[in-house]
């Protein structure tokens, strides 16, 4: 199984049931592991966001989108969060 994708279902489903802190802590670890890939950046980025970390969201955030720079969608979300 693809545990990228398992981890990243599990913090959702962590964030749903109220366990803010623990679908972080998952994220975090696996953007830990996984320093380059730019969706467990962006995943870990929005989840920051909504908890209110805005500085922290926008570092993994802009990171997100350096490694993937076409996506249209990340860098509008970026520079909405950047912007507030």
């Amino acid at each position: 199984p693809d545990l990228t994708s398992l981890t990243l279902e599990l913090a959702r489903v962590l964030e749903g049931a109220g366990e803010g802190e623990r679908a972080r802590e998952a994220l975090s670890a696996l953007a830990a592991r996984l320093p380059d890939d730019a969706t467990v950046l962006a995943q870990l980025g929005k989840l920051l966001h909504r908890q209110g970390q805005r500085d922290e969201a926008l570092a993994r955030l802009r990171a997100a989108t350096a490694l993937r720079p076409q996506d249209p969608d990340l860098r509008r979300y970026t520079e909405r969060v950047g912007l507030g």
